[in-house]
């Protein structure tokens, strides 16, 4: 079977290297026969970040059927591949309508199978449990710092969940960029400028006026 490789290394994970990854996904690749034609790596990204250049890449090619060099996709863990259970299970679906597997070699899951699938949603659930229980451990963080006097300036936000923004604003559930910035509690110029980084062009998205 030809398949894709796709690795990630996190933001959390800069000492790490994504070829470690790889080094284990061509073995299981040679063990059971698949031919790798495609290779996607997404460096110093976060997973539940659906806008990731390579993951995007991937994901262009892999439901376009006419260009598609691969019939599954394999991915060390299934964390690497997706931490946001609702963009991991619209991403499952687009892959799956129009033929496309995942393959999850550590949590030995296959979405080409019916029991893989099953698996497949509960361990992205528990997933996005595992990030959401972080997240709120570095809210606690922050908290204990400012009463003990610390400070947490503008310039220490990593992170702000673009995707999530761009599906706000498509869906109506956001009527402009400062609305969508309001929902994810941080300013329009930031949502904007984080956006513009990851080549997002967020008016491209807003609701148009009647």
């Amino acid at each position: 079977m030809k398949v894709a490789l796709y690795a990630r290394v996190s933001t959390d994970d800069k000492e790490q290297n994504p070829e470690t990854q790889l080094l284990i996904l061509r073995e299981y690749c040679e063990i059971y026969e698949h031919q790798v034609v495609a290779t996607f790596v997404d460096e110093g990204r976060s997973g539940k970040d659906p806008a990731r250049p390579a993951f995007k890449d991937m994901m262009k090619e892999a439901t376009n059927r006419s260009k598609r060099r691969f019939q599954a996709i394999i991915c060390l863990r299934l964390d690497r591949f997706m931490r946001s259970a609702l963009y991991g299970l619209q991403a499952t679906q687009q892959l799956q309508d129009v033929g496309c597997g995942l393959i999850f070699v550590k949590d030995q899951i296959d979405t080409t199978t019916p029991g893989g699938r099953f698996f497949y949603t509960l361990m992205l659930a528990f997933a996005q449990m595992e990030r959401e229980h972080h997240g709120e451990r570095v809210s606690e963080g922050i908290h204990r710092r400012l009463k003990e006097g610390g400070s947490w300036g503008k310039g220490r936000r990593k992170d702000v969940n673009v995707g999530l923004a761009v599906e706000l604003l498509r869906s109506g559930n956001a009527r402009s960029i400062s609305d969508a910035a309001r929902q994810l509690k941080v300013p329009s110029s930031t949502l904007v400028d984080h956006a513009k980084k990851k080549g997002i062009v967020l008016t491209e998205y807003t609701p148009r006026k009647k």
